[in-house]
């Protein structure tokens, strides 16, 4: 889980938003350490091969998205290239057994939910009461870091925060259906 290992997954032109850089070296610290620090979460080797697998081949489908982790299930936090740059974009999580769900509207809301250190994050149900932030000493450790480096803690309003990427990305589904055909 390396920096060098984004930076191969980007297309011609991108940059790697600096959030998830960060995000990247803090992630391969804490693997030296043998330190989980946000769940299940984990910074992926090779996203162009694992977004390749996820759309069974298809290559085309494949491209429109930046894959740069995956939780213990297989599934894969990507973002959406939909903005102009990828820090504009917004991250989904595409399950392992199918399922698109359009989390936030850019990578840095995004890191508000991963401050809860949860597992499943794909799946919390951010519409209803959000959990509660994990008490684990790695979790501990990762939300103060993020908020020492990046000025960014636990989503005040997950629920209204997700609902508003959902309501304005709305289309990913069918655009995920429409893809593979």
């Amino acid at each position: 889980m390396s920096i060098a290992a984004l930076v191969a997954s980007l297309h011609a032109g991108e940059t790697l938003p600096s959030d998830l850089e960060q995000l990247a070296g803090y992630a391969a610290q804490a693997a030296e350490r043998g330190q989980a620090f946000a769940g299940d979460f984990e910074i992926i080797e090779d996203g162009a091969a694992a977004m390749v697998t996820w759309f069974a081949g298809r290559t085309k489908p494949a491209e429109r998205f930046f894959a740069f982790a995956h939780d213990g299930t297989g599934a894969i936090f990507a973002i959406w290239r939909r903005g102009s740059t990828l820090d504009t974009s917004p991250v989904v999580f595409l399950g392992s057994e199918g399922e698109t769900i359009v989390l936030t509207s850019t990578p840095r809301e995004f890191l508000g939910l991963l401050a809860y250190g949860v597992d499943d994050l794909g799946f919390v149900d951010w519409e209803e009461a959000p959990p509660a932030p994990s008490a684990d000493a790695g979790s501990v450790a990762f939300r103060a870091w993020l908020e020492k480096a990046l000025g960014v803690g636990p989503a005040a309003d997950p629920a209204k925060l997700v609902l508003a990427a959902r309501e304005r990305h709305s289309e990913l589904e069918s655009w995920v259906m429409k893809a593979i055909g």
